[in-house]
């Protein structure tokens, strides 16, 4: 979350805290009652979207990076030996075919990748006869596959993460700007009747309102003055 979000999100809670403990004040007035009930109700959803938005990734992506990591592995060994048969046979297409650098199948990303690590698995058993006296066979082929399938599962998953994500933080922006109303248009101005009547709760509370910006060294007016 930004740091912004995170300040705004301290003062609510302050806000919302100041007022439920202070509920003998205004338990009178049913409208604050229902702004007090808005208001913790939009805290909690933001606080669940928060939690979504910073679940951590890394799992996720330290798992995928893995599978890749051990794809481009494989894949790189195999059409290596590959390279170096079309070599000794002087065969420059199928030469052309399998020059790839590690640092090459390292830059190729997602589906590409995966297709050029198919196209390899194809070569390999087309050639597996040949492939023999270089001590490669259907089982590295088929190490190659699984290699591929798994690495193919990770990566909607991984996609579906970073979309949930960001639908999340879309929401929680919007649910921020339904608190600023909610203070700004309503709780500030019913708050108002108690300057006079209960002046320290009044000043109080102004207090809770204030957005202290944490890493900068001086504190955000009280929104009731700005």
């Amino acid at each position: 979350m930004l740091k912004r979000l995170e300040n705004k999100l301290m003062m609510l809670n302050i806000v919302l805290s100041f007022l439920k403990q202070n509920r003998s004040l205004w338990e009178a007035s049913p409208v604050i009652v229902e702004l007090i009930s808005n208001m913790e109700n939009l805290i909690s959803e933001i606080e669940s979207l928060r939690l979504l938005t910073e679940s951590n990734l890394t799992g996720i992506t330290a798992e995928k990076n893995k599978q890749q990591e051990e794809l481009i592995d494989k894949a790189y060994e195999l059409s290596s030996v590959l390279y170096a048969m079309a070599s000794l046979a002087d065969n420059k297409v199928l030469k052309a075919k399998v020059d790839y650098t590690e640092s090459e199948l390292q830059n190729i990303r997602g589906g590409d990748l995966l297709a050029t690590c198919t196209a390899v698995v194809a070569i390999v058993k087309e050639n597996l006869t040949a492939l023999e006296r270089f001590e490669i066979t259907e089982d590295d082929a088929s190490d190659l596959e699984n290699l591929i399938a798994s690495f193919a599962e990770n990566i909607p998953a991984y996609r579906v993460s970073v979309t949930e994500r960001k639908a999340a933080n879309k929401k929680m922006k919007e649910l921020f700007l339904k608190a600023n109303n909610l203070l700004n248009e309503q709780v500030d101005r019913m708050i108002v009747r108690y300057k006079n009547t209960s002046p320290n709760a009044y000043a109080a509370y102004t207090n809770a309102r204030s957005i202290v910006h944490y890493g900068i060294r001086h504190e955000s007016k009280s929104i009731l003055e700005a």
